[in-house]
């Protein structure tokens, strides 16, 4: 539910749903580069796996 949320709230950017300060902006960072990182992996074993098949 909270990835739906987040997904959505997604047009003005992730920083205005986070406070300004420098610890709630590192979190952000954190989380916008784990989740970039888990849909790369995605991509990747997707693409590996269709590489696999051939």
């Amino acid at each position: 539910m909270a990835l739906h949320e987040v997904s959505s709230n997604n047009s003005g950017g992730i920083e205005t749903k986070f406070p300004k300060g420098p610890k709630e902006k590192a979190y952000a960072m954190q989380f916008v580069l784990y989740n970039t990182m888990l849909r790369n992996m995605v991509l990747l074993s997707l693409f590996l796996f269709i590489l696999m098949e051939e």
